[in-house]
């Protein structure tokens, strides 16, 4: 009977339709961002600086503040660079670490040299090293410099794109997917609203109309369908603001400026709460890095929990969000499919390798003075995205009045599933409400 209902001429209607429409996709793809695409926007560009005004000054202070934090042990200078430069330490040479930090760390050409010598000085004395300078190319311009053969660093901001094509019916399963989270957060009585260059989701509660709300971001995903078990888990406590970011939810569209996106952030709060002192955060992966830039920017005393959900935020100048998110190849079915359907798919490229600031968004616990005495931190064990056991043992380090939820056998996001992980959370962010 199967077999029968499967050569119908509807059936094969349809399969032949759906052939079609994705060779049409692909077509369309090879023609827009294979061949036009790169005449409006460079797949070798400049990186970052395409988008964004470029600080120099926040990407000095950054690069000063990791080679603190390896002085201080928080994780090791070596496989650090070993882990940048994908090659021994050996085989970095003097010219390599000024273009790696020129391109990747700073963003910027008129760096004085002196500070460069300064932070090369202070890891070599770290390691006990000296970095050998490689003969001049000639050019006479270390913006241009060939790194060695050994030395491969990640410069994903001035890398070509590495985009693959998606067939038409995965974006097809994600706005279907985008749709379904929207009307599901309308019959939970949200209702949707824009503020400056974002548009988000507010819930009011009676319960305790006097308090700041709670401000939640979502990762890479359709949206927050994924998170509707831990929705239900708090959202009864205090007003609801859930924030839209389509550049990671494969929407495409231009990624706001991050200065944009705070102020938009900022304009929501202002028109739903009475007073932001109190309020709480709570972002996912990605979305760890709004709410980084949004606690970094607040009053002192504003924010009065944090929940960090497999937190990318947190030693985000360490190479391994970028290497397992950009490079490292897929070693099991759930990583391929991530890998060839999210990470290698154009609006990613476009966000993470054309948009991206790492230094606009890593956040130190022990320099961030808005940092809130209450925090909660969910890591899994076997996270293939973030360093969770050096995250561990920082997070026990340097804010020990925090609370670790540790799940060894959890992937990246696994925590969504255990339902004593989101209970954990949903108590976390009441306990204000009773005094706890």
């Amino acid at each position: 009977m199967l077999r029968d209902w499967f050569g119908t001429p509807s059936v094969i209607a349809c399969f032949y339709g759906w052939v079609a429409l994705e060779a049409i996709s692909w077509l369309h793809y090879l023609l827009t961002f294979q061949a036009f695409y790169p005449w409006f926007i460079p797949r070798a560009t400049e990186g970052a600086s395409t988008d964004h005004q470029n600080d120099k000054t926040t990407g000095q202070r950054e690069v000063e503040r990791f080679v603190d934090a390896a002085r201080h042990s928080v994780f090791d200078l070596r496989e650090f660079l070993e882990g940048w430069f994908r090659a021994p330490l050996h085989a970095i040479a003097r010219e390599d670490m000024i273009a790696w930090l020129r391109r990747v760390c700073v963003q910027a050409d008129d760096v004085d040299a002196s500070w460069y010598d300064a932070v090369i000085a202070d890891m070599s004395g770290q390691l006990n090293i000296h970095f050998d300078s490689r003969e001049s190319d000639g050019r006479g311009k270390l913006w241009q410099h060939a790194f060695g053969k050994s030395a491969r660093p990640m410069l994903f901001t001035h890398e070509p794109l590495d985009d693959k094509f998606v067939p038409s019916s995965f974006y097809l399963m994600f706005t279907l997917l985008r749709s379904a989270s929207r009307v599901a957060l309308w019959l939970q009585g949200y209702r949707r609203h824009s503020a400056g260059c974002l548009v988000y989701w507010y819930r009011p509660t009676g319960a305790a109309a006097h308090q700041a709300p709670h401000m939640f971001f979502h990762g890479v995903g359709p949206l927050h369908i994924p998170y509707l078990l831990l929705l239900r888990q708090i959202q009864h406590s205090r007003a609801m603001l859930l924030p839209e970011l389509p550049w990671m939810s494969l929407a495409g569209g231009s990624v706001p400026k991050t200065s944009e996106i705070v102020h938009s952030l900022q304009l929501m709060v202002k028109r739903h709460a009475s007073t932001a002192q109190g309020m709480q955060l709570m972002g996912h992966s990605a979305g760890s890095f709004y709410m980084s830039s949004y606690l970094m920017q607040a009053a002192p005393g504003q924010v009065e929990r944090a929940v960090f959900l497999d937190p990318h935020c947190l030693l985000l100048c360490t190479p391994h969000v970028v290497s397992n998110f950009l490079y490292r190849r897929p070693t099991d079915m759930l990583d391929w499919l991530r890998y060839r359907f999210i990470s290698q798919e154009i609006s990613m490229q476009r966000f993470f390798r054309r948009s991206f600031r790492w230094m606009d968004h890593q956040i130190w616990l022990e320099h961030c003075a808005t940092m809130p005495e209450h925090c909660l931190f969910v890591l899994g064990g076997k996270d293939e995205i973030c360093p969770t056991y050096l995250l561990r043992k920082y997070i026990s380090e340097r804010k020990r009045a925090s609370q670790i939820v540790w799940n060894p056998n959890h992937r990246h996001g696994q925590f969504m599933l255990s339902p004593a992980t989101l209970r954990h959370i949903g108590r976390f962010c009441t306990a204000s409400q009773t005094g706890q």
